[in-house]
């Protein structure tokens, strides 16, 4: 490139080398400097073909980018109800989530996706105050709000107040949630889901009716 930094084919196969290894940011940067001749047609065709693997791959790597972030709204979306027990809303979990809350609580996880709901539902309502331990305040905080609210609140009226889920992720086991809202829902305290309330359909946080009682009295 020293020797002739504008050179159409040294810049092609620098765009192409940078591709191949993967580096996009290169490989976009050397792209957007070639200027084929217009009389060069064959020239021409080789740009526009390497110009479409690199828009191709940008896509893959921005959709692998926003798949958790998709696939977690996707859970999101599903119908809830507001007096859900903590048996339903395990069953509403996809297993890697179910997964990741075993090893919060440092139990092994079962083979099977309904053992797993089964180890947990017995593990959290068995002693509701374990599944306290560990959280943050502010954690604890939106929790008691949810509690003060009976049980339930719209996702984005908590997320003004807590703080925003957008980077919590899917793959809980590997990269546990960090917002005090993925904390809860970590550990089974809290459930999203769409519900109809008082202005239509929104998004909304569910606390387990039946752990409502008891998680009043420990907080």
């Amino acid at each position: 490139e020293e020797l002739d930094p504008e050179n159409p084919r040294i810049l092609f196969n620098l765009a192409a080398f940078h591709l191949q290894r993967g580096d996009l940011e290169k490989a976009r940067e050397y792209f957007g400097r070639i200027e084929p001749s217009l009389e060069d047609e064959d020239f021409q065709e080789k740009c526009r073909l390497l110009g479409e693997q690199i828009f191709q791959a940008a896509l893959s790597a921005s959709i692998l980018a926003d798949g958790p972030r998709i696939l977690r709204e996707i859970q999101e979306e599903r119908p809830i109800s507001l007096g859900l027990t903590l048996l339903q809303g395990l069953r509403r979990h996809p297993p890697e989530w179910l997964t990741a809350a075993c090893l919060a609580y440092g139990l092994e996880p079962a083979r099977r996706k309904e053992e797993r709901v089964k180890q947990l539902h017995t593990h959290i309502s068995t002693d509701p105050g374990r599944a306290l331990k560990g959280l943050s305040p502010k954690a604890r905080e939106c929790l008691r709000y949810l509690l003060g609210r009976g049980g339930w609140a719209r996702l984005d009226l908590l997320e003004e107040r807590f703080g925003s889920t957008a980077e919590d992720g899917f793959y809980w086991s590997k990269e546990p949630p960090r917002s005090p809202l993925g904390e809860l829902r970590l550990r089974g305290l809290v459930y999203i889901g769409r519900a109809k309330t008082e202005g239509g359909q929104h998004k909304v946080a569910v606390v387990p009716e039946d752990l409502r009682g008891p998680l009043e009295v420990i907080l």
